[in-house]
This record gives C-alpha cells, sequence and structure tokens, in this order.
C-alpha cells in the first residue's frame, strides 16, 4: 500500500526509515510455557585471558556455545539475577539447577510473544557478557525447530553487552524489533561470568504501547510432538522514499504489509 501526499516549497532528499529489524516468527500448535529453555554448561572461571576486551569475551561466547549442556531448566517469566561480588565463589541454584557462582555458562532459548503489533526494544546488561539473537534462523534454525543456531559474530542480528572493567566495555545496549501481533518469534541469549566481582543478567523491554517492562517477560516455550502444524510468518520491510522538483515535493510511503503465511511440521523434539 503506498500513501502519497504534495508538500509545496521544501527541498527533500531521498531517505530510507526502518523503525526497527524485521524478524521471522510462528504459531505453534500448541500450548506455550511460561519463561525460556535454560541451558548449563561446564565452564570454569578466568577461561578468557586478561586484559578482557569485549572482542575476547564475545568470541569466547561462540566457543562456549558449543559446549555440551549439563544441567536443563526454565527461567520463569523473569530470566533476571544479580550475584553481588561478596558472593562470588559460592554455590545456588539459578533455572532449577545448581550452580557455582564464578562460572556461570549458560543459553537461554524460546520464543517472544508480540500480544500487540509494533516495535518491541530490548535493553541489555551482562556482567561479564551476554549476547542476544531474535527471529526465525537467528535465534533458531526454524522457527518451527528447538534447534538453536550458533552465535555468530558476523551476523548482524545479535546484541552483545560486556562488562568487565574493560575500558571499552559497552554497558547497557539496545535494540529494537518490529513484530506481528499473535505471533511467536525466536529468541536466545548466550551468557557468561567467570570474574572476580558482581556477576549480572539484566534486561528490560519496552512495549509498542510503551510499557516498560523489568519482569514478567512474554517469554515462552514448546514442547511440541513431531509434525505439529506450526504457520510461519515473515514480513517485507517498509521504506519511505520522496522526489522533489522546483516547485511541490512528492513525499511516497511503502507501508510494509506484504506478509506471507506459510506452515511447516514442528521438528522440535
Amino acid at each position: 500500500m503506498k500513501l502519497t501526499s504534495l508538500l509545496s516549497g521544501l527541498a527533500i532528499l531521498p531517505y530510507i526509515f526502518v523503525a526497527g529489524i524485521e524478524v521471522g516468527g510462528c504459531d505453534p500448535d500448541a500450548t506455550a510455557i511460561s519463561g525460556l529453555k535454560a541451558e548449563f554448561f561446564s565452564v570454569s572461571s578466568w577461561e578468557v585471558d586478561t586484559p578482557l576486551t569485549p572482542s575476547k569475551l564475545e568470541t569466547y561466547l561462540q566457543t562456549m556455545d558449543q559446549y555440551s549442556v549439563v544441567c536443563t531448566g526454565n527461567t520463569g517469566s523473569d530470566p533476571n539475577f544479580y550475584y553481588p561480588a561478596a558472593t562470588i565463589g559460592g554455590s545456588t541454584t539459578l533455572y532449577d539447577c545448581p550452580i557455582k557462582t564464578n562460572a556461570i555458562g549458560v543459553r537461554l532459548t524460546g520464543y517472544i510473544y508480540a500480544s500487540e503489533p509494533g516495535t518491541y526494544t530490548i535493553s541489555s546488561y551482562f556482567n561479564n557478557v551476554g549476547v542476544l539473537t531474535v527471529g526465525n534462523g537467528n535465534a533458531m534454525s526454524s522457527c518451527c525447530s528447538n534447534d538453536s543456531v550458533a552465535y555468530n559474530k558476523a551476523d548482524d542480528n545479535w546484541l552483545a553487552s560486556s562488562n568487565s572493567g574493560a575500558a571499552t566495555d559497552t554497558g547497557t545496549t539496545s535494540e529494537s524489533y518490529d513484530l506481528k501481533a499473535g505471533y511467536y518469534y525466536p529468541i536466545k541469549f548466550v551468557f557468561y561470568n567467570g570474574y572476580t566481582g558482581d556477576g549480572t543478567f539484566d534486561i528490560s523491554m519496552v512495549l509498542p504501547d510503551g510499557t516498560h517492562l523489568t519482569s514478567d517477560f512474554p517469554f515462552y516455550e514448546f514442547n511440541l510432538t513431531d509434525n505439529s502444524a506450526c504457520p510461519i510468518i515473515t514480513t517485507t520491510t517498509g521504506i519511505w522514499t520522496v522526489t522533489g522538483s522546483d516547485g511541490d515535493v512528492t513525499v511516497t510511503e511503502e507501508v510494509p504489509e506484504s506478509r506471507t503465511t506459510t506452515t511447516e511440521p514442528w521438528t522440535g523434539t
């Protein structure tokens, strides 16, 4: 769909406007379970040589993401946690799994449910380091599969946050995603903490209506049988284009309304 209007006496150059990253989602034919699937790796402290840098830590996550899983749990609706430096070296239970607070390596996978259409912004602060990917083919090999895609620093669709005391640390980072209402979108976090100091996994989300979430996130996982119905949605990204003349300026908005739904069998077991 195109919307066109005339503006008089303005000199406007062509530009492109995209509100957020367009990602693929799906609607599995099953009951959603609140929370994300948590898979812990066997890791040690100080696995990355000092001096630490965000690049070193992010590269390590690529390796850790391929480790064998030693415990599986569920985050519930709030995956956030904080272990102050005074507790580092102790033992506790996180996401139903026993852990050492000075060596945490975990992968969280599942879906974010879009209850309304529009832009969803996710902000993250990870200490020491974490990455986030969203969407069909990014967080998972297919929206209709539980198989996560290996985190790759070369991908465009990932968001990293590193906070280890290095001068180049990122602090809090944010990314926005355009989601269609009524669909589930794959989401994946990979996190590592293994050094003296605080251990922090802290995310927040702003919904299209402006609501700011720091807990009770719309995160879910599914346990389906193979060959269950799983419709997939894809959306074509729209652009704004502007063309001008000596007199009037014609503004044309190309609205991203071209969406395609296909059905794939579930292959998540």
